[in-house]
């Protein structure tokens, strides 16, 4: 600090004798600013505020980089043995997917459960009981909340519990959660062919084939094929961790509820196209068509 002010005392000499003022508090100001830093109290930052304010200063990518779309996944042609699938590099939005696992949630239900007022209740138009006299408290109908039989005080009416999410944040969502399930997902040929050639189903043949994959029944499984078979669906339909998923019910929340994912090579290349980066926009009517169709849901 002592040479500070001492460079203060000689550019005060230095104003007084060239009288330059603009130049003396340009300089002045200069050196202000290279003063060490030590001088100021510091207080460290924990890992996540420095990490936080270093994705502050990272510069935001707003437009696609120039270069050749790559496929959501990448399967490799490998017999006897299953392929395992390779995540392209992409941020995980999990914001999404929760929205888009509220919203498919929130769309199932009907609403449809409604209860009676004290006005919708039938009777309670009589007096039950003088209003003095009797020791009681007051009653002005048998229908009130406040007696067995009366209406319910803010009870549940039909609503509507739908909610809207855009196209593209659920096309991510669903794009999110696939790559975030390539670790446990696994590749195998379509067996539809060979459960339609059994004379009829069975579910120890199905239990097997899937020990032959390295699956276990007992965890949770989802399996994604382009169509479901009588004898692959009336093998699986007893095994009751297991769900079958074709495009047309393709579920955001089953996918992210099972410990494996299984998928054939065909959905393999319908994801690359529909949910991948080189996505082209032209089955959007097709998705709002079945969006229609599957309208519905158990009363909540």
């Amino acid at each position: 600090m002592g040479n500070c002010f001492t460079q203060l005392r000689y550019k005060r000499l230095e104003l007084s004798n060239n009288g330059d003022l603009r130049s003396a508090l340009i300089a002045l100001l200069l050196q202000l600013l290279n003063l060490p830093l030590l001088l100021l109290p510091q207080t460290p930052l924990c890992p996540r505020t420095q990490q936080f304010s270093q994705n502050l200063q990272t510069p935001l990518r707003l437009r696609r980089a120039r270069h050749p779309p790559s496929p959501l996944l990448h399967r490799r042609q490998i017999w006897g043995n299953f392929p395992r699938p390779q995540v392209r590099t992409s941020r995980h939005r999990a914001r999404h997917c929760h929205l888009a696992i509220i919203t498919d949630l929130q769309n199932k239900r009907l609403g449809t459960a409604s209860t009676l007022t004290r006005a919708e209740v039938s009777g309670g138009g009589r007096k039950p009981y003088p209003q003095k006299k009797t020791g009681r408290a007051r009653q002005g109908s048998t229908r009130t909340p406040l007696r067995p039989g009366g209406g319910v005080v803010f009870g549940p009416k039909p609503r509507d519990w739908s909610i809207k999410i855009n196209r593209k944040e659920k096309r991510l969502a669903i794009s999110t959660a696939v790559a975030s399930a390539a670790e446990n997902t696994i590749v195998v040929e379509d067996f539809s062919d060979e459960f339609e050639k059994l004379e009829k189903p069975k579910t120890t043949e199905f239990i097997a084939a899937m020990k032959r994959w390295g699956l276990d029944p007992k965890e949770k499984t989802t399996f994604l094929v382009t169509e479901v078979a009588n004898n692959v669906r009336l093998s699986s339909r007893n095994i009751g961790t297991l769900k079958m998923l074709t495009p047309r019910t393709l579920n955001l929340f089953d996918i992210l509820n099972a410990d494996k994912l299984i998928m054939t090579p065909e959905i393999v290349d319908y994801l690359n196209a529909r949910y991948g980066v080189d996505y082209d926009g032209e089955t959007e009517e097709e998705e709002e068509e079945v969006a229609e169709e599957d309208e519905g849901g158990v009363e909540v």
